[in-house]
């Protein structure tokens, strides 16, 4: 985001996510942690302004215990964000809906190399259930640096495996395994669709 504190009000203070931690990597980028048991939500935040970006990720759901009903809102981004009674859709933690042009594939991308199982309506990876939808205009995705929903991270044991594993299930190779300071190794796939991962 290019609208950081927006952004980060909103997740912390609407949303009711404690914040976790600031990463600052340069005088004008910082990553900005979340917590959202088990995992956490990481907003990518710029100090120079960006365009939006093209993505199949269409929307998050966040569960919340005590509530009756969803509620419908958008962040300061723009990304429809949904607050679900714990459980709801099977989400127990967070959601994700992807729109993708060919359904089949997907759901067999996801089982194949994330070992996604379905669940409640959706498929379930490690905490997070992902909402697979039609959608027949679909676009090719842009760069990660962009306003919007631009990826999403599995949290692994090792990355060089679920690299190679995601890439045999169909995955476009985009960066090898690098180094992020003390903290991690990270690397960059598309699924068949050509969403970020």
């Amino acid at each position: 985001s290019d609208n950081a504190p927006a952004m980060w009000s909103f997740y912390e203070g609407v949303v009711g996510l404690p914040r976790l931690e600031n990463l600052r990597h340069s005088p004008t980028y910082q990553e900005v942690f979340f917590t959202l048991p088990p995992g956490k939500l990481k907003v990518q935040s710029f100090d120079t302004p960006m365009g939006p970006a093209t993505t199949g990720y269409r929307g998050l759901a966040i569960a919340r215990d005590g509530l009756a009903e969803a509620r419908s809102l958008r962040d300061p981004d723009g990304l429809a964000v949904t607050l679900v009674p714990r459980g709801a859709r099977g989400v127990t933690s967070a959601g994700i809906t992807v729109g993708v042009r060919d359904v089949d594939a997907q759901e067999r991308f996801l089982i194949e190399g994330m070992g996604a199982r379905r669940h409640a309506g959706g498929l379930r990876v490690g905490d997070t259930q992902i909402f697979v939808e039609e959608d027949a205009n679909a676009r090719p995705t842009t760069p990660t640096c962009r306003r919007g929903f631009v990826y999403i991270t599995l949290i692994v044991n090792d990355c060089r495996a679920a690299h190679a594993d995601l890439v045999a299930a169909g995955a476009e190779h985009s960066a090898r395994v690098l180094r992020l300071m003390d903290r991690c190794l990270f690397s960059w796939v598309k699924d068949p669709a050509g969403n970020w991962i």
